[in-house]
């Protein structure tokens, strides 16, 4: 083996060299690469207003890396994953913020918070059989949950009608009080028969 072959990369028992990965690379970044220039250069934008796109971005690419994680693991879609990074990334944020120690300190705390609700999951057979009993029912919670949704869009578009409905007897009340007010000053002859009638 020369020096040479320990760059490459073995693909169907053949090498690929260095330079040839970065050409596929390149090939397959490029459109991605081409539509961001063409974004700066026509609309162009502040640079911390493209930092917080390209973080939020990063965010969601790192949430569906987890759900994918997840669905190769278990075939399940645990849309609640989000959840056992968000207990650790909270307790770091709230050491730093309220309990005031140094960032480093917080990270480091929140790390060790991971690492330990990860070496606190149950133990495999015992997942074995949470994993089984969660397949049974994961479809039948997953179907429920989409019907609560319509219920709860339909409840909201009542409330909101009831609302709506109820401004606008006020506001026919209002009006009928105003114009019946706007006839009695238009009909009074003076300002001392208007006291008089009030």
């Amino acid at each position: 083996m020369t020096g040479d072959d320990s760059l490459g990369e073995t693909v169907h028992g053949g090498t690929i060299d260095r330079g040839t990965r970065v050409r596929r690379t390149a090939r397959r970044l490029a459109p991605a690469a081409v539509v961001l220039l063409l974004q700066l250069v026509a609309f162009p934008m502040p640079l911390g207003a493209w930092l917080s796109g390209l973080v939020f971005g990063l965010v969601g690419s790192l949430a569906a890396v987890g759900l994918v994680l997840v669905w190769r693991s278990n075939r399940i879609l645990n849309f609640a994953q989000g959840d056992l990074g968000g207990f650790p990334a909270t307790l770091a944020v709230l050491l730093v913020t309220a309990g005031g120690l140094p960032w480093l300190a917080g990270v480091a705390l929140g790390l060790v918070a991971a690492w330990l609700a990860a070496v606190l999951a149950p133990s495999p057979a015992r997942y074995q059989i949470r994993l089984a009993m969660v397949r049974q029912w994961a479809s039948a919670a997953a179907l429920g949950y989409q019907l609560l949704i319509p219920l709860q869009a339909s409840a909201a578009w009542r409330g909101l009608s009831q609302v709506l409905a109820s401004e606008r007897q006020e506001q026919q009340v209002a009006t009928a009080q105003l114009s019946a007010l706007r006839d009695v000053v238009r009909s009074a002859p003076s300002a001392a028969a208007l006291q008089q009638q009030w």
